[in-house]
């Protein structure tokens, strides 16, 4: 199997990079602005690109908030049309790739397969053209588990997505993947419920015994992470 490696980058980084440095680049985007096209525009002709990360960020009432298309309220809602604006950039430019990161929720309010179907709806009220959506692997840690949960880090949530949509496209995020891994053998280890006893709200302790738990356990949890893979 041959590997393509492409660089990364938002269109001030990409500047960085050199004729020759990479094949082909991802386009990452912090916050979508209006104008990113003339700024491609002006990336030097040596940057081509084969993706495009959606935005991280959408703005509120001058408030930055994450990228959520599985917010009920006005986040969602801004998300799912930049999200839009996004696949209209791709198609400007001829990409063909999307990589969507960003769909985590609220296990208090909606049902795990009730956020399976919200994703549908909104997905399926995008015009995509010829654009592939790619959805990324999510992390699973303290700020992904509970009360707003990432929907998609396991193998598992993409057999459940496949199930609402027609067609599937994955973008593995092998970093992700591993640290999800070391947070599922922590979470094996204290309990669920002892989990959420113990560290729900204090995020420094939490990375604190984490981190000593898999210097502690490193071979061991490798080893299980490369099997899994």
């Amino acid at each position: 199997m041959a590997l393509t490696i492409l660089g990364k980058g938002d269109v001030g980084r990409l500047l960085n990079f050199k004729k020759g440095d990479f094949e082909a680049y991802e386009l990452y985007i912090g916050l979508f602005d209006d104008g990113i096209i003339q700024k491609i525009n002006e990336l030097p002709k040596h940057i081509k690109f084969i993706s495009i990360h959606n935005p991280t960020q959408v703005k509120i009432q001058e408030e930055l908030e994450p990228f959520n298309l599985l917010n009920e309220g006005i986040v969602g809602e801004e998300s799912l049309k930049v999200l839009q604006k996004t696949i209209n950039l791709a198609q400007e430019i001829g990409v063909r790739k999307i990589v969507v990161h960003g769909a985590r929720y609220d296990m208090d309010r909606l049902p795990r397969e009730k956020a399976f179907e919200l994703l549908r709806k909104r997905i399926e009220f995008l015009d995509t053209g010829e654009v592939d959506l790619c959805f990324e692997t999510d992390v699973g840690w303290h700020n992904t588990f509970y009360p707003k949960m990432a929907l998609l880090t396991a193998p598992g949530d993409f057999h459940e997505l496949k199930k609402v949509l027609n067609e599937v496209r994955i973008t593995a995020d092998i970093e992700h993947l591993c640290i999800t891994y070391c947070f599922n053998q922590f979470i094996e280890q204290t309990r669920r419920i002892d989990f959420l006893k113990n560290y729900l709200g204090r995020p420094t302790l939490f990375e604190k015994e984490i981190y000593q738990f898999i210097k502690e356990n490193f071979e061991e949890i490798m080893a299980g992470f490369y099997h899994f893979l």
